[in-house]
Parts: structure tokens; sequence; C-alpha cells
């Protein structure tokens, strides 16, 4: 399996760095978890194939982790892609993909077959890929009720197995609470959001590899400059075999 951090940015613009984006290849399968702005260029910069990524899949809908899809769509167009693109969305996804046309992206003209499915239903498409909701937006829940939104609050983290193999994306997250890490090979994880000490003891606890991404709590800054850890601050256009 081949994990490729393409955008590691935390929420506040960094320069040289794209928002959040995480490619992954297994088998035949190539998958983009999370669509910041900025992807677009990385994926020129890499010299990425046009046909490569057969699916996105969104997190959350916080903006540095969604908002590059509208350019990535278009850059699809321009360049003559012709795979099938499945997008998975963390909720009402038939809502999202009606503003599409906002930014003058017809459907119906794409090069392209391209569906739009809510990500509960990923094991459908992919059943190596599995998903675990979290509490990253619970914060949000009475500012959506004040306002008579109708947004639901979910957000989610995945893990990706090839065999005996298993990566693990946390994307936002809260915290680690229920999260089994004794079994992962690879853990890309929020370093900023949740508790410095909790994730701290994870690392030491846990016999995977840690990629810090999402920028750093000081907690935790301290913490590891302490002494060697398994881990390391991610950094775009860095590659891991697993």
């Amino acid at each position: 399996m081949k994990i490729s951090t393409l955008g590691t940015s935390s929420g506040n613009p960094e320069p040289g760095r794209c928002f959040s984006a995480v490619s992954v290849e297994t088998g035949d399968n190539v998958i983009l978890f999370d669509c910041g702005e900025g992807i677009s260029w990385r994926l020129k910069e890499i010299k990425a194939e046009i046909n490569l990524i057969d699916a996105i899949v969104i997190s959350h809908f916080h903006p540095d982790h969604v908002t590059g899809i509208y350019m990535l769509l278009q850059m699809f167009c321009l360049n003559g892609r012709k795979k099938d693109l499945i997008v998975f969305l963390p909720e009402q996804s038939e809502r999202f993909e009606k503003t599409l046309p906002l930014f003058y992206l017809f459907k119906e003209t794409f090069p392209f077959k391209s569906v739009f499915e809510n990500v509960e239903n990923i094991s459908s498409f992919y059943p190596f890929i599995e998903i675990f909701k979290n509490s990253h937006l619970s914060g949000y829940k009475q500012r959506v009720k004040d306002a008579g939104e109708s947004n639901l609050l979910n957000s989610y983290s995945f893990s990706v197995r090839e065999n005996d193999k298993i990566f693990y994306y946390t994307s936002d997250i809260k915290n680690f609470e229920g999260i089994d890490f004794s079994d992962k090979n690879l853990v890309i994880a929020d370093a900023f959001h949740p508790d410095g000490e909790e994730l701290y003891e994870l690392i030491k606890q846990n016999p995977g590899k840690f990629i810090l991404t999402h920028g750093i709590s000081s907690k935790l800054d301290g913490l590891i400059k302490k002494e060697k850890l398994k881990a390391e601050f991610a950094d775009d256009k860095k590659i891991y075999l697993i």
C-alpha cells in the first residue's frame, strides 16, 4: 500500500503547503481522502496522471478539507479525464451535488461519469475501507440548531486494509476514544485538536508509525521533544509504503 501526503496544512494557511489531502494506492485503486484547496496544482506538480484517482472521500465539511474539489473537477474536465469518478461525502450528498452548477460545473458536460454518494455507503464500493464516525463537529450542535440549519455534524476517520496491513487516517478528530491502534501499521493523526498528552501516550504504547499532521499543539510539541518516538511531522509530497 502506498500513502502520499499531498496536503498537510492546518486550517490556517501555511505558505508552501496545500490543505488536507492524502492519497492511498492499494491494489488497482487510488483513493483521495479529503480535497483541500491546492490539491489541483499539487497533482499537476507531481505530474499525476489525470485518470489516476478512482474516488474522492471527504471526511467532513470544513473548508480546508473540501473546497479544493471544485477546482479539481474543473481540472479533470479541462484535461479530458475519461475514467468514472465516485465522490463520497460525509452528509447531504444530493444537496452538495446541487452546488456544482453555482460554479458553472454541469455534470452533463463532464467527459467522465461522476457519482456522488454518502460516505456511509463506501463499503459497498470499497469493502477494504472502514469508516469511523467521530465527534469533531459536535461543538457546532447548538449553533446549527439556533440558525435553523440542516447540518448533520458528520465527521469521519478511516481505515484502509490491504492483506495484513492497515492504514488509519484520523482526519480532524476531537479525541481518540474507542480507537484501537494496536494493529495499525501507519497512522496519519490530527496533532492539533486532540489532547496532546493523550496522543503522546498512544504513540508510546502502539507499535505502528504515527505521522502528525494539521499542525501541532504546543503541549504535544513539548512532549515529543523530550524523547524519540515512532512519529514524524507530516510534510507535503511525502510517500509511505506499508
